[in-house]
């Protein structure tokens, strides 16, 4: 009887299912967008999109369609290296959409487009491990609209979604080259390194080069041709940059000539490091404001700042630890130094890393290395889903720590909702609200942190986020339970996991009118 009903779907098993999926959920999110006649573009006014990339986009591609590669910008101070400057990404390939479309067409596209291929890049990685399709689906919908990647969206980092798209390609890669080194995968790692080099970001190419090498090598113990895997790294290394090396040169170049030459000031390059705190925020995403519909107040900004990547996610990737597969060991060690990695300045592996590790010196926001751990804790999730799929096994004693953390959720969120009449955790809340301010890295305005509406507003916003993630949770308690007896409830499962993540992607999602910056 186990299994009966999901075997019967097997249109799932189609290998067209997943693209189709991954399609549709794309052009769903984005549809009022992209279907809309109009000038709206994606992103917030009034941040890099609105601000930078709008102009970068349009001179450098007015230039380009009229026949001339811009290697000078002369609309800032006295002028300034255009082409060199890494993020005009003129060189790189799905950018030419911008020679064809309008420029409001084009900045959209290039979004909507990247938010595809990362999903597209997780399935294929996540194929590899045999999973189920629908824990595919799931691994696939935390990767894409997650916070790590989905938020950076909103202030509109046209580059750093470009590059970070790539990332599970090149993962995949490596796992293939480990295996056994083939001149097709060897191919294919020359063009997502060269695709990710030619996007514009280096500091997600350099996040990458480091998950990589700690991955590589903890992976290279395993490999049965060391010595082949080793040569055909080095190939791909190699080609990808001399192919991409009219780029990498000039932006070298000009880099050399910026104020990150020879390095940064330790204090710039501790800037953006993940705060502590904000792990609460993989249980309740609107804990301290969620930019949309009530203002973010914590530490940074909460695009770089976000660990979300769903109730349902988080519970399978726990379960996931548990399940047997290649690799586990691997996987949470990833997760486990990536996060590392992530918190910065707040551990003191970073002050190391600055005086010793080259690059390490040269950015800041060390909290984009959760993007490099996402695809990890998606195999994880991925894992766990496939396992609560198959089998019951588990699911019961999942479904009571689930019940717990609904009883901890729920509690916290009647006592924020209720703070105005409870004296001890109205004064708690506010000491919260002014130990965040007293970091100095809150960029809301710390006059709002003094006033007494606005702090019983903050902690009613995050009581109903509670609410609403005990909610989830008790959703997923409900389902792993019957799952030990239904197996459908384990496709409902799913759904709602998916569900829940296209509802957190969605209610980030902003515009602005191009009209607004002319």
């Amino acid at each position: 009887m186990e299994r009966r009903w999901l075997r019967s779907s097997g249109w799932l098993h189609s290998p067209l299912f997943l693209p189709a999926a991954l399609s549709a959920m794309t052009v769903a999110m984005f549809a009022n967008v992209l279907l809309a006649s109009g000038d709206r573009i994606l992103s917030h006014f009034g941040t890099d999109l609105s601000g930078e990339f709008i102009y970068w986009r349009k001179f450098g591609f007015d230039e380009l369609r009229a026949g001339h590669i811009a290697l000078w910008d002369p609309h800032v101070f006295s002028g300034v290296p255009f082409m060199g400057g890494f993020q005009a990404a003129l060189f790189y390939p799905f950018n030419w959409i911008y020679l064809v479309f309008p420029l409001r067409t084009a900045i959209n596209c290039e979004i909507v487009l990247h938010v595809f291929l990362l999903g597209l890049f997780t399935a294929a990685w996540m194929k590899r491990y045999e999973l189920h399709p629908l824990a595919v689906l799931l691994a696939c919908t935390v990767t894409m609209f997650g916070g790590p990647f989905f938020l950076h969206i909103y202030p509109g980092h046209l580059a750093t979604l470009d590059s970070m798209a790539w990332i599970p390609l090149i993962l995949l890669t490596l796992e293939e080259l480990v295996k056994k080194p083939r001149a097709g995968w060897i191919l294919i790692g020359i063009f997502a390194f060269s695709m990710q080099l030619l996007a514009g970001h280096p500091q997600t190419l350099f996040n990458t080069l480091v998950t990589c090498s700690v991955y590589g090598s903890l992976r290279l113990w395993q490999a049965s041709y060391r010595r082949q895997t080793v040569l055909a790294i080095a190939i791909v290394g190699v080609a990808a940059l001399t192919i991409t090396a009219v780029q990498l040169w000039t932006g070298l170049n000009a880099s050399g000539e910026g104020t990150r030459q020879g390095g940064v000031p330790f204090a710039f390059a501790a800037m953006f490091s993940f705060p502590p705190e904000n792990f609460l925020t993989l249980l309740v995403p609107g804990l301290l404001g969620n930019m949309t519909h009530f203002p973010y107040w914590g530490r940074c900004y909460l695009w770089e700042m976000s660990a979300f990547f769903g109730l349902t996610g988080l519970t399978m990737a726990i379960f996931g630890t548990a399940v047997k597969f290649s690799g586990r060991a691997t996987c949470i060690f990833m997760v486990a130094i990536l996060t590392v990695l992530a918190l910065g300045d707040h551990t003191p592996l970073f002050a190391i890393l600055y005086r010793c590790v080259p690059g390490f010196d040269h950015f800041r926001s060390n909290s984009k290395f959760l993007v490099q751990a996402t695809p990890f804790l998606a195999l994880l999730a991925g894992q766990g889903m496939n396992q609560v799929l198959r089998s019951p096994s588990g699911t019961k004693l999942a479904a009571m720590l689930v019940f717990a953390a609904v009883l901890i959720v729920g509690a916290s969120g009647f006592c924020l909702w209720y703070s105005p009449t409870f004296p001890p955790i109205k004064d708690g809340w506010e000491q919260i609200m002014n130990s965040v301010v007293a970091t100095g890295e809150s960029y809301f305005p710390s006059r709002d942190y003094a006033d007494p509406e606005f702090i019983a507003n903050a902690a009613f916003f995050a009581g109903s986020r509670c609410l609403i993630s005990a909610a989830i949770l008790l959703a997923i308690a409900l389902l792993l339970y019957v799952r030990s007896f239904e197996e459908r409830a384990a496709f409902a499962l799913a759904i709602l996991g998916i569900g829940e993540m296209c509802w957190f992607a969605n209610s980030s999602i902003t515009t602005f009118s191009i009209a607004d910056t002319v």
